[in-house]
């Protein structure tokens, strides 16, 4: 029997144009449920507050701060749920995974690399102590 398991995942950008593309993307994976997008990190915690993603896909063209602090706040309050954040540079992809990001890519990386980060972190157990899924990309 086939395990039917669907990734419940967040989307969070202020760009609507990002939004939507994340959503088409993602959406190709039929193990892919969206269960919302999100403008801002204020109505992405009205989300969580409500739904426990197993994913949050995140578009960092927001300032730093607000970014890492909603990182750790959500790492803190759920910590299986997995956050995958699309940076502009090696140096906020370092920091956002200080942060406890579980991958952090470049925002220029193919459409595969998104799907294929998801279905590695979908695979790892929840206590792995391992390496964060740092992806670069050229």
């Amino acid at each position: 029997m086939q395990n039917t398991h669907l990734l419940a995942t967040l989307i969070v950008s202020s760009s609507g144009a990002i939004q939507q593309a994340l959503h088409t993307v993602l959406a190709l994976n039929p193990h892919i449920h969206i269960i919302g997008m999100a403008d801002d990190y204020q109505a992405a915690q009205e989300m969580l507050d409500h739904h426990h993603p197993e994913f949050v896909v995140i578009d960092s063209d927001f300032s730093p701060s607000p970014e890492m602090d909603f990182i750790r706040r959500l790492k803190s309050e759920q910590p299986a749920t997995k956050i995958i954040v699309l940076v502009n540079s090696l140096q906020q992809q370092q920091e956002l995974l200080e942060a406890g990001a579980d991958a952090a890519l470049l925002r220029d990386v193919p459409a595969e690399q998104i799907m294929e980060t998801i279905n590695h972190l979908s695979q790892r157990p929840a206590a792995d102590a391992g390496e964060p899924g740092q992806v670069n990309s050229r």
